[in-house]
């Protein structure tokens, strides 16, 4: 969870400092509500891949130190 906070945070603060700075082309109609939108997308893209990357056998194979433990049973 706190990555995805992480991630909210990395990816709305770009957008949002171009649009305040207006550093963004003058053809595009953006407003802060797309940066909140980019913002979490990007967190539920992060969650989603790192449940992906934890919960599939397929994946975990290929670890070294936690091929045994999973997101649900750490």
């Amino acid at each position: 969870m706190l990555l995805s906070i992480f991630n909210f945070i990395s990816a709305f603060i770009p957008p949002f400092n171009a649009i305040q700075g207006g550093n963004f082309c003058n053809q595009l109609n953006l407003s802060i509500s797309d940066c909140i939108g980019f913002g979490f997308s990007n967190a539920i893209w992060s969650f989603l891949l790192f449940l992906f990357i934890t919960t599939i056998p397929l994946v975990r194979k290929f670890s070294v130190n936690c091929r045994h433990t999973t997101f649900w049973k750490p």
